[in-house]
């Protein structure tokens, strides 16, 4: 794969990617909303001004049997965040988190805040370098 050529004052690319088992699962969407809000603010991130006809951030509740969860979404200036949740059963409740951004953050502080208010337990991170393709920390 050729590299493309970096500029000289390249702004870091940040994805963090955490997948695991939460004990809260979010169902109303406006809380959803409000969080997904909260995660990207509390870490300096700004939340994208869109068209009148358009609302960011989004959520919404698939009923669709197999399927049931929480999804939300916001644009950032610096790029996206979303959440996808899987209600499987009373017990085990699945999350699947993204946040890609051109700043620097510490996945810890998103991670925190993912255990306080959804509960998230046992989970896997990944933090990358989108510049290098390379594993952060």
């Amino acid at each position: 794969m050729e590299k493309i050529e970096e500029r000289k004052e390249i702004l870091p690319h940040r994805h963090l990617i955490i997948d695991g088992t939460i004990t809260k699962s979010p169902k109303n969407t406006q809380e959803t909303r409000d969080f997904i809000t909260k995660i990207v603010t509390s870490i300096g991130m700004k939340v994208m001004e869109l068209g009148e006809d358009q609302k960011n951030p989004i959520a919404s509740y698939c009923t669709d049997k197999g399927n049931e969860g929480m999804t939300a979404s916001v644009i950032l200036t610096t790029s996206h965040c979303t959440i996808h949740v899987w209600d499987i059963d009373e017990t085990f409740t699945k999350l699947h988190f993204d946040l890609y951004s051109c700043s620097e953050f510490n996945p810890n502080d998103v991670a925190n805040l993912l255990k306080e208010q959804y509960g998230l337990c046992e989970y896997e991170q990944l933090f990358l370098d989108r510049v290098n393709f390379t594993s952060v920390g």
